[in-house]
């Protein structure tokens, strides 16, 4: 059996540069500016945590359990640029 791959490319912005999401959630998730260009640079990870029935995502930093990719991907983003609500 292949592993789980993971692709997203979200609405968020990062200084202007659109964020994708990918990895193995087994593994963890990079969070990417600018992904596919020669400017392309990690700015996060996010770890993915099995629940009974779901997945949940987790940043460091971020108390909560996150129940998708692209709100795991916000609050990297918050906590990159200083506007996260701790």
């Amino acid at each position: 059996m292949q592993p789980e791959l993971v692709l997203v490319h979200t609405s968020i912005r990062y200084h202007g540069s659109p964020i994708t999401v990918m990895g193995r959630p087994d593994t963890g998730l990079l969070v990417v500016a600018d992904f596919d260009t020669p400017a392309a640079r990690a700015i996060g990870l996010i770890t993915a945590h099995r629940r009974p029935g779901h997945t949940v995502y987790r940043v460091v930093g971020h108390r909560e359990d996150l129940t998708t990719v692209t709100a795991a991907a916000a609050v990297v983003v918050a906590e990159r640029t200083g506007t996260s609500r701790r």
